[in-house]
Order: C-alpha cells, then sequence, then structure tokens
C-alpha cells in the first residue's frame, strides 16, 4: 500500500528555522480529540519560528484522525516517528525521547499542552541561567472526576522570580516523599543532559519520570518558575486506576523516599515520620476520592477550601 503524505513526512528530511531550538516530543498511542488541542496549541502562530512538534506514533489502532490536522501547518513545524516495534508505555519514553533533533526538549504527554508564555520565559531563563539543565513551571489542570471541574487553576504568566532547584534540594524533598517537578510535561529538558538520564526505567511504570530527574538533577541544577504556563489534561486515564495500580503507585513512592534517606544518610525514624506523613496523606486522599460518592467529595473540598475557584479568563 503506497504511503501517504502524512506517511511519507516520518522519514523524509525537513529544513530547520535556524531560529528553532525547541522540540516539544509527545508520545502518542491513540491519541484521539485531546492530541488535537495539543498539536494546535503547541503549533501556534507565535511559535512559528521556534518549535518543533514531534510525535512518536506508537502503532496507533484508532486510524490516528489527529493526522489530518497536521495538514494545517506548514511541513518543517512537526515531523511524525515511529518505533520500530510496538513498545510499553515508559519504554516508549525512552525511544522517542533519544530521538530529539533539537538542543532542548519539552515532553508533553497527550491532552497537555503549554501556554505560549512558557516559550517566553524559557528563552529568558535560559540566558539568566546557562549552567541549569531543567527548567518548569507551574500548571493548571483539567480534570472532570475532581469534585469541582472548575476550581483547578487557570493560565497565568511567569512570576517574576525564577528559583534555581539544585540536586541537594531535590534530594532533600525526596526524603518526604515529595515531588516538586511532579509531571514531566511541566518541565524543559537541555538535550545532552536528557541523553545521559536516559533511560527511563520500566520496572518503575508509576515513577519512572522522578528518577529520572534525579539523574538530571544529579548532573545539572533545575529552574522553578511558579507561573501555570502548562496544562495538563487529566480527562485521559494514563496509568491504571484499579486498587492494585494505586497500591503499586503509593510503594514506589515509599521505596523511592527510602532509598533517597539512605544515600542522603537521614537517620531512619526521621525518615520514616516524614514519608509517612507525606505518603499516608496522599492515600487517603486518593482512596477516598474513589470511595465517596462525588457529591459527598464536593461538600468535603468546598468546606476545607482544599481547591479554590477557577479565575475566569
Amino acid at each position: 500500500m503506497p504511503m501517504s503524505t502524512l506517511d511519507a513526512s516520518r522519514t523524509s528530511p525537513q529544513a530547520e528555522s535556524p531560529d528553532r531550538r525547541f522540540e516539544v516530543i509527545i508520545p502518542v498511542r491513540n491519541g484521539g480529540e485531546a492530541l488535537v488541542r495539543s498539536i494546535q496549541k503547541v503549533l501556534s502562530r507565535a511559535n512559528d519560528r521556534r518549535v518543533l512538534l514531534t510525535l512518536s506514533d506508537n502503532y496507533s489502532t484508532d486510524g490516528a484522525p489527529w493526522r489530518e490536522v497536521l495538514r494545517n501547518y506548514a511541513p518543517e513545524r512537526w515531523r511524525i516517528i515511529t518505533p520500530p516495534q510496538p513498545l510499553g508505555r515508559v519504554e516508549h519514553w525512552t525511544w522517542a525521547f533519544a530521538q530529539a533533533k533539537l538542543p532542548w526538549v519539552k515532553p508533553l504527554m497527550v491532552g497537555d499542552r503549554t501556554e505560549d508564555a512558557f516559550w517566553d520565559w524559557v528563552e529568558a531563563a535560559i540566558a539568566q541561567f546557562p549552567q541549569a539543565a531543567l527548567f518548569y513551571s507551574d500548571n493548571y489542570v483539567i480534570d472532570p472526576r475532581s469534585a469541582h471541574p472548575d476550581s483547578n487553576g487557570a493560565a497565568s504568566p511567569p512570576e517574576r522570580t525564577n528559583t534555581l532547584y539544585q540536586y541537594a534540594d531535590f534530594l532533600h524533598d525526596a526524603v518526604r516523599g515529595v515531588n516538586r517537578i511532579d509531571a514531566l510535561s511541566r518541565a524543559l529538558l537541555r538535550a545532552d543532559i536528557m541523553r545521559v538520564a536516559l533511560p527511563f526505567e520500566a520496572e518503575f511504570p508509576w515513577t519512572a519520570d522522578w528518577r529520572f530527574c534525579k539523574r538530571c538533577l544529579e548532573r545539572a541544577p533545575a529552574v522553578h518558575n511558579a507561573g501555570r504556563m502548562v496544562c495538563l489534561d487529566r480527562s485521559i486515564v494514563r496509568l491504571s486506576t484499579s486498587w492494585k495500580g494505586i497500591r503499586s503507585s503509593f510503594r514506589e513512592d515509599w521505596d523511592f523516599a527510602s532509598r533517597q534517606a539512605h544515600a542522603s544518610g537521614t537517620p531512619w525514624a526521621k525518615a520514616f515520620s516524614l514519608r509517612t506523613h507525606a505518603i499516608g496523606r496522599r492515600m487517603f486522599f486518593s482512596i477516598g476520592r474513589m470511595i465517596l460518592p462525588r457529591s459527598v467529595r464536593s461538600l468535603l473540598t468546598s468546606a476545607t477550601g482544599i481547591y479554590r475557584k477557577a479565575k475566569p479568563e
């Protein structure tokens, strides 16, 4: 069967804009409408000459309707790549990000997207912190399953102050079971450091990205800005939400925090207490979210003020 125009773009060489140094890589399997939203945001006119979009299609079985949307954009602004055989989720991350062509790599997951302000911020922040290899911002969330779907924040511009985040700070947080970088979609990675930190560890599907970030920070610091410049789309089920899956996620968190406590020399009793508090609290809210009716969760979150109403745009 002859390849379509879009299929041929997988292997055809593409001219690069001399101004383009940021590459967004999205691992894809059956992206659907959520991926269309990601494509449209990443390829907005404001990013015309500075962002290359790479979609790594892990043998989608839904006909990949999002491919038609790419026809609306110049072919030098995007490319489609495909691994040599179907891969597991974490293995696909490793393969896809290793294919990066440009000096800076922005991981995104299907449905996630960056505000245009993110690219304005990182261009200035890279000049301010040339020693850093990882830049990350805060985010807002689309999550129709939450008690208050309209209360997960809204986009906001970068804050005036950037904060340097060193490996020692990461280790301090990890002992407490706290992942400040959080979702990989919040980060921009320097490609040379990223390649050294690969691969993602498939045996740890819940914390593979956290372990990867640790290896990045061991080599160069990170920079954080509190502006909400990334949208995380939680309408997509990314990992199993079965009881077995939830137990596995907290087991990995516990194991990772324990290993960091040992590496940092934190006394056992103190480290145990810290991660019990942090991980136990997350377990309480996660399990409660599953077993309580939505109306009860809505009442509790309103009463406790856990969620703040989103600001009107």
